[in-house]
This record gives structure tokens, C-alpha cells and sequence, in this order.
């Protein structure tokens, strides 16, 4: 008779589990609670992970500056340490700071928020750059980059995403990455809703936590420059078109981007048409 498997006993090609999973499902809450735990760990460490991408890159975008050429080490740390700060005034202070307990996008978005703080005030006080080559060394550590290998990447997803539009309506190409928005990236820190139709889909955004965060402190304009134009890729990435030409119009709809709070809207608006037309 074969010999039955032990704790050590990895799973065969016909996917048997080890005794020690067959032992664990005997106390489903139990087994249930460990697997919880080493996925929200798993989730930390990713969201560890892009801060320190983030800080990597600002030392390489750092390096390319002649006013901080050869103290770039100097100024990642400071921001790493002034971002600890903001970090734990918000997490202290903030009456939502629990969420980022219970939901990952909630922890991606406040620690980005800080980081992105964190650096503007760095770079333009302590290293006297202007505001605007300031918010372009951010933009370019969250991955909004011209370097000649990150077009060829960015080109090569935007073909891929056009030629996946010939088996996909493009409609309900845009429908989905909207709602994908909604409900997977931004999280519990904001406030949204959408209704849909068959020539119409608007995701309306009434409480977006960066334009509260920034405008709290003193830097609202960080909001449209930054985080704004971050929302604005998702639809290019996903259909493989500018956001120019899903304005002008594509294959018979439109997206538009009709209004926004950083902008002083009462809402931001995500529309999505069908042309009646097309």
C-alpha cells in the first residue's frame, strides 16, 4: 500500500494535498484566519515594495539634477524621513485612518499621498527647484516617464489593447475599466457611484482623497497635476487610444473626463457615450 503523506509531503501531479492541510480543514475558521493573515502580510509588503521603488527612482531622478548632484542619497533619505512624519500625523490624527487596516487601495493611496508631499516639499524647499520641474521628477518616479524604454513598453500595451478591440466592443471596453476605477483602485478613502445605460455610463467621484489630502495642506495643485492625469491612463492603457482621440471620438463613442473637484467641480465625471451615430 502506498504510504500516506505527511506534513512534509508536497502535492502530487494530481494535486493531493499534504495531511496538513486535511488537519487544518477541520478548523475552517482557524485555517481561514492564517490564510487572512499571510495575505494582508503579502499585501504590506507589496505596498513596502512601491514605496521603495519610488525612493529608488528619486535617487536615480535626483542624480540627473545639478543642484543636488552628489547629495541625491542625502535628499531620498530626508524624504523617506519626512514622509514618516506626514505618515504618522495622518494615521494619528485622521479620522479614516482605520481603513488602511481593512483595505489595501486605502494603504497604497495614504502612503503615495505622502510620499508625493513628502518629495514636492523636499525638492522645492530644501533643494530650491521650481514647482513645475518639481512635480515632473514625481510624476516620472510614479512611472510617467519619456525614457526611450518605457515608450517602447507603453507603445507596445497600447497595440496589444488595440488589437484586443477587435474581439471587445469598445463601449463596454471603456464600461469596464471605469468600473474597474471604482471599485478596485480607489478604495474605501473615496466616495463614488455610477449609473449606466445602453449609449451612457457615468462613474461620478463625490469625495476623492487626494484633492482632501493636498488641499489640507496648502498644496492643492498637486491634485491636477499629478494624480489627475494618473486616472486619465487607465482608459489608454485599456483601449490603446489617447485620451484625445476617445474625446474627439472612436469606433463610435466618446470618453470624456466632463469635470473634476481638483478643478473645482462638485464632482468628477467619467462619461462614457455611445454615438448614436456610429
Amino acid at each position: 500500500l502506498p504510504r500516506p503523506p505527511t506534513a512534509t509531503t508536497k502535492c502530487n501531479a494530481i494535486g493531493h494535498a499534504p495531511r496538513m492541510f486535511s488537519q487544518q480543514s477541520k478548523h475552517p475558521k482557524e485555517a481561514n484566519s492564517i490564510f487572512d493573515k499571510v495575505e494582508r502580510r503579502f499585501k504590506e509588503e507589496t505596498i513596502k515594495g512601491s514605496k521603495s521603488i519610488f525612493l529608488f527612482n528619486m535617487k536615480r531622478q535626483l542624480s540627473l539634477q545639478k543642484e543636488a548632484l552628489g547629495m541625491e542619497v542625502g535628499y531620498t533619505s530626508k524624504i523617506s524621513e519626512v514622509y514618516e512624519v506626514f505618515r504618522s500625523s495622518y494615521t494619528d490624527f485622521h479620522p479614516n485612518c482605520t481603513v488602511a487596516h481593512e483595505d489595501e487601495r486605502a494603504a497604497y493611496h495614504i502612503q503615495t499621498a505622502c510620499l508625493v508631499l513628502a518629495a514636492y516639499r523636499v525638492l522645492t524647499e530644501q533643494i530650491n527647484l521650481d514647482p513645475e520641474k518639481s512635480v515632473e521628477i514625481i510624476n516620472k518616479c510614479m512611472g510617467d516617464s519619456d525614457s526611450w524604454g518605457e515608450r517602447v513598453i507603453q507603445g507596445a500595451l497600447m497595440m496589444i489593447s488595440r488589437i484586443i478591440q477587435y474581439r471587445v466592443d469598445l463601449y463596454d471596453m471603456l464600461c469596464e475599466t471605469s468600473e474597474r476605477m471604482k471599485n478596485l483602485d480607489m478604495g474605501k478613502l473615496f466616495v463614488t457611484e455610477s449609473t449606466s445605460s445602453d449609449s451612457e455610463h457615468v462613474t461620478t467621484v463625490t469625495t476623492c482623497f487626494y484633492h482632501k489630502f493636498f488641499t489640507g495642506n496648502n498644496e492643492a495643485h498637486l491634485t491636477a497635476a499629478i494624480f489627475c492625469p494618473a486616472e486619465g491612463k487607465l482608459f489608454e492603457k485599456a483601449t490603446g487610444h489617447t485620451l484625445s482621440d476617445l474625446g474627439d471620438g472612436v469606433k463610435g463613442c466618446r470618453f470624456e473626463v466632463v469635470s473634476t473637484l481638483a478643478n473645482g467641480d462638485d464632482a468628477c465625471r467619467f462619461v462614457v457615450r455611445r454615438d448614436k451615430r456610429g
